[in-house]
C-alpha cells in the first residue's frame, strides 16, 4: 500500500475516532456565542503572555491572576469546559500519534541532541 493511500486511512481513523468527534461537538456548542468565544480568546492570550514573561525571566503575577480569574470564570461555563476537556483530549491523541511515529522511526529528538546525550570515543 502507498504511504499517501495510509496517510489517507490514518486521517479517516482520527475523524472517526470518539476525541475528534467530540472536538467538534462541544466547539459547535461554543461556536457563535460571543461572550463564550471572546472569554476563551482571552485566556488563550494571557496564558500565552504570561508563558513568555516566564521565559524572558519577566515578571508575570498580575498577568497570572487575570489568566487565573479567566479561568475560574471558563470553570463555570459548562460548554467552555467541555471543550478543553475534548481539546485536552484530541491533542493527547495527536501527540500519541506523533510519539509512534518519531519512534517508529527513530528520529533524533531535540532532548537526545543535548550535550550530555553525545557519545565521544
Amino acid at each position: 500500500m502507498d504511504i499517501y493511500d495510509k496517510a489517507a486511512d490514518l486521517a479517516k481513523s482520527i475523524k472517526e475516532s470518539a476525541e475528534y468527534k467530540s472536538l467538534l461537538e462541544t466547539k459547535a456548542n461554543i461556536i457563535g456565542r460571543f461572550h463564550t468565544m471572546e472569554v476563551l480568546k482571552e485566556y488563550r492570550q494571557r496564558q500565552f503572555e504570561v508563558q513568555l514573561a516566564q521565559i524572558a525571566g519577566e515578571d508575570f503575577s498580575e498577568d497570572e491572576t487575570e489568566v487565573e480569574a479567566l479561568y475560574d470564570l471558563m470553570a463555570n461555563d459548562p460548554n467552555i469546559n467541555d471543550y478543553l476537556t475534548a481539546e485536552y483530549n484530541f491533542t493527547r491523541l495527536m501527540q500519541d500519534i506523533q510519539t509512534i511515529l518519531v519512534e517508529g522511526l527513530e528520529i533524533v529528538t531535540e532532548q537526545e541532541l543535548r550535550p550530555d546525550h553525545i557519545l565521544y570515543n
